[in-house]
């Protein structure tokens, strides 16, 4: 009995029967692509490329302590989640399909980038917040900010599925964490001598007129990963 698995190990070894799959996914992560192999000692990489871009528009009342006259005026939230990513799952058991899985995420450390859709109060173009004597306020109308988290995001989690010797066509169902640091928001300052720096939004120099939102987004370290997956065996 102890020598069962060692058997059956040695018996796909000596096969050599790597299996090479492409595939394309979908999910929390947006659209993925990517290529599969498994090996004989149940280990298996993945790499591919995922796509997620959306721009969601948002209404926002412009304070009138800030120069505006309390209509609304229209700002869009651009979601970036384009990142390459590279995974090794191990499989627990021989022609099991689940598998632990860990590896890295990399891409853009610009999560979600807002910005004006119509052009600001001509106001907004002096009237800002300071921060550490640099005044964020609009340029010629234009006002952006943007939410960064770590452009390298280790990941962790758990799924079913796996390419099979004996079938063209398999899937594959992953859920787990991306792990991206602590998010900031932050947009382009200017000194009384316009020189420009970046600074970091908080609730505390938004006089909490973001209803403490900014300092609660500091706190999400993870993202969600949750996605199907369709494979082609290549051979």
């Amino acid at each position: 009995m102890l020598l069962l698995p060692l058997g059956v190990f040695a018996q796909r070894a000596e096969r050599g029967d790597v299996l090479l799959a492409a595939g394309v996914s979908a999910g929390t992560t947006g659209l993925a692509a990517e290529v599969s192999a498994l090996l004989p000692q149940e280990i298996g990489f993945r790499a591919g490329f995922n796509w997620l871009q959306a721009e969601i528009p948002i209404p926002v009342k412009l304070p009138e302590s800030f120069g505006g006259d309390g209509t609304t005026s229209g700002f869009a939230a651009q979601l970036n989640m384009n990142h390459g990513y590279l995974l090794a799952d191990m499989y627990l058991r021989p022609d099991s399909g689940f598998h632990l899985t860990g590896g890295i995420w990399a891409g853009n450390s610009v999560f979600v980038r807002l910005h004006n859709t119509a052009p600001l109060p001509d106001s907004f173009n002096s009237v800002g917040i300071d921060v550490d004597g640099y005044s964020v306020h609009a340029v010629n109308g234009d006002l952006s900010a943007e939410l960064r988290v770590n452009p390298v995001k280790p990941y962790i989690g758990v799924g079913f599925g796996r390419p099979r010797p004996d079938r063209r066509w398999s899937v594959s169902f992953d859920m787990g964490v991306l792990w991206w640091g602590n998010p900031g928001v932050y947009a382009l300052g200017y000194s009384m001598l316009d020189e420009e720096k970046e600074v970091q939004l908080t609730s505390a120099v938004m006089d909490d007129m973001d209803k403490g939102i900014l300092d609660k987004i500091g706190h999400v370290l993870i993202w969600p990963v949750l996605r199907c997956s369709v494979y082609y065996r290549i051979f």
